[in-house]
């Protein structure tokens, strides 16, 4: 019995290195110019690089592995980290990814060229990079952070446009809005040629009070306004696809925000602290609400989408919306009608806490969203003077893309007509 349970364990365990080496045998590095390669069967990545690495690099297309010639598609994390004494890096068109702290601490790097190919940039990317002057960042990509990627980076020169600092390319000087110009400022126009409105851009701007974002804007990351507690009313315009992680929290005098139905992501903890919030639209196709959970020492702490917004009074919730995360209502005491989309048996199949103030409102089922209201620009439910101003701002700044509350004459465009429209309309009441 002894002898014939060796032979199965002698067995077991050629048979795991036999599947061990099938398995690396996949994978092959190659060095090339001091740059380490790793071939994925049909692609390769840059994983590595010695460290004395120095000058400038230009990233080649393609590598060869074998009688292969495989395209250079990532560079993976810390593949060029504490490369100090690089001075430029040109990455190929065939790259489609920049890792978690790709290039960090390479302090004598002074320019960077991305690629057309590249999409995602990884955290802290180019972190403390402390002479680079100029990088590009393509129309591809749709996330930037400046605490995750340029941090330290602090002779990087910008493109500035009333009130904030860009990055982008040649075709497009202003793609990535990065940050504010100063925390100091009180209004901005983004320009109608920006895509992206990156993570922390405006954060803890706490005088500003009037905002202007463009069509042409698609993504708002994580913190973008969290803390701007100057602003009352915000326009989020059609062709907005996400809000990211606390992108408008602690805003505590804002009123009132419309979600175009463009948006079909929202960040945890969205709108949590926005003490002075009476309405939400939420827009229809969402389907989740979602909560951010910290944890510390094994315990977990959620911070709702709409914790603590405890003027709240009424909220528009989609049929579509499928989940309710923890804490999602959390201290919306002052909660008094739900219009709900869909039916009373839909709602019923919505997971909901047992202490959850939606269980206290007013539900009103199979309720069909109205239209923006003409003239209503800054979306807080009524035709004012703060309407006027707020579409003049846009039209000012060059911004042309349609948006419906804005046009208030009915001819299909957004220009100065109707701004003078809107003012004679509210001066005559």
């Amino acid at each position: 019995m002894k002898k014939a349970l060796s032979v199965f364990l002698i067995i077991a365990v050629v048979s795991s290195l036999v599947f061990s080496v099938s398995v690396f045998a996949e994978y092959e590095t190659v060095k090339v110019d001091g740059i380490k390669y790793t071939s994925y069967d049909t692609c390769c990545d840059v994983t590595g690089c010695n460290k004395e690495k120095s000058g400038d690099l230009i990233i080649p297309s393609s590598v060869k592995f074998g009688d292969k010639d495989l395209p250079v598609t990532s560079i993976s994390y810390g593949a060029f980290s504490d490369c100090r004494s690089l001075t430029s890096v040109t990455i190929p068109d065939s790259v489609t990814s920049i890792g978690d702290n790709a290039f960090r601490g390479c302090s004598d790097l002074t320019s960077v060229t991305i690629g057309d190919g590249v999409t995602s940039i990884g955290s802290y990317a180019f972190y403390d990079c402390s002479n680079l002057t100029s990088i590009n960042i393509p129309d591809g990509v749709m996330s930037t952070h400046y605490y995750g990627f340029f941090y330290g980076c602090n002779n990087l020169t910008y493109n500035e446009y009333d009130n904030a600092l860009y990055l982008g390319n040649d075709d497009n000087p202003y793609h990535a809005l990065i940050k504010a110009k100063n925390t100091s400022i009180t209004n901005v126009a983004i320009n109608k040629k920006t895509k992206v409105v990156s993570d922390n851009a405006f954060s803890g701007c706490s005088g500003l009070t009037s905002v202007t974002i463009p069509n042409g804007v698609t993504s708002i990351g994580d913190s973008a306004f969290s803390g701007c507690s100057g602003l009352t009313n915000i326009n989020i315009p059609d062709g907005v696809i996400s809000l990211g992680d606390k992108s408008f929290s602690y805003c505590s005098n804002l009123e009132s925000i419309r979600l175009p139905d463009s948006v079909n992501s929202l960040g945890e903890a969205v709108f949590c602290g926005c003490t002075s919030l009476e309405s939400v639209m939420l827009p229809d196709g969402l389907t989740k609400i979602l909560s951010f959970c910290w944890v510390y020492d094994k315990e977990a702490t959620y911070y709702g989408s709409f914790e603590d917004c405890t003027n709240l009074k009424t909220i528009y919730i989609p049929a579509s919306i499928l989940t309710l995360e923890m804490e999602s209502f959390k201290g919306c005491d002052n909660l008094e009608t739900v219009y709900f989309g869909g039916s009373e048996e839909q709602w019923k199949n919505i997971w909901i806490e047992s202490d959850s103030p939606l269980l206290n409102a007013e539900i009103v089922f199979n309720y069909s969203k109205p239209a923006p209201e003409p003239g209503d620009t800054n979306g807080d439910g009524a035709v004012d003077n703060k309407d006027v101003v707020t579409l003049f701002r846009y039209v000012s700044s060059g911004n042309t893309g349609y948006i419906v509350s804005y046009d208030f004459n009915g001819d299909n465009e957004v220009n100065n007509k109707d701004v003078v429209a809107l003012f004679r309309a509210v001066s005559a009441k």
